[in-house]
């Protein structure tokens, strides 16, 4: 069961950050081939992080969001949480490759709305590089209430989208489902997501982690918390995501 996580993993980080797809171990997921293809390279340069490199056509891309007349903000994705396994409390960013890097600096931005009168989640669009927004993918299209092997990895991609409350769409090049109107910003710019299970269950609230993956933090999401931090993949543990 293990191995059947980490597989799927590796198989969705080439989604979620397709920049490091030559330069990444599927045998080994999080441990950098060659330096000079890394964020890691760029940022000892004092470059930029390395930009995801768009892997699908204009043509499966689904209706875009209507845009609402509310607050917008923009900023990086500050994480925090506490890793049970080691006791200590995790402070990171979201990077352009999907992973929770520690500096500020290194990291891309989002833009969303705040505080929406509408019930409707909203899609979260990166800045950084044009085209992107913050995708939720899953192997499977239900994230179940009870078992935590299935569950969403989290990161900025190009070529996915769907309606708010819609359900998830499934991309038969990659052979995974998605969702991205998912999100819910509050006042204080706190991140939510729910992802809409087509089994019935309707619209289920998530819960936001990290997982471990070699020497780096994922983002993943899924629906049975309680379960998902004990058996989740990479000792996952739940993270507060906040625009800052």
């Amino acid at each position: 069961m293990a191995a059947t996580r980490m597989c799927q993993l590796a198989l969705l980080s080439l989604l979620l950050a397709p920049s490091l797809a030559s330069a990444w171990s599927l045998d080994g997921w999080g441990q950098p081939r060659s330096r000079a293809e890394t964020n890691a390279a760029q940022f000892s340069r004092g470059l930029p992080p390395l930009p995801p490199r768009r892997l699908f056509t204009p043509s499966r891309v689904g209706a875009a969001m209507a845009r609402r007349s509310v607050t917008p903000v923009t900023n990086t994705l500050l994480v925090s949480g506490v890793n049970p396994a080691t006791s200590t409390t995790v402070t990171c960013y979201m990077a352009s490759d999907a992973i929770c890097v520690p500096t500020q600096a290194n990291a891309v931005v989002f833009q969303a709305s705040v505080g929406a009168g509408s019930p409707d989640p909203q899609d979260i669009i990166m800045t950084t590089y044009a085209g992107y927004s913050l995708v939720a993918l899953s192997p499977t299209p239900t994230l179940s209430l009870t078992d935590p092997s299935t569950y969403a990895q989290i990161g900025p991609a190009a070529g996915f989208s769907t309606s708010p409350n819609a359900g998830p769409s499934f991309d038969g090049g990659s052979g995974y489902y998605y969702e991205t109107a998912i999100w819910y910003v509050n006042s204080q710019g706190v991140l939510s997501a729910s992802w809409v299970n087509p089994n019935g269950d309707g619209s289920v609230p998530l819960t936001l982690a990290l997982g471990t993956a070699g020497s780096n933090y994922i983002f993943l999401a899924t629906a049975d918390p309680t379960q998902f931090t004990n058996e989740g993949p990479g000792s996952a543990f739940p993270v507060t995501i906040t625009f800052g």
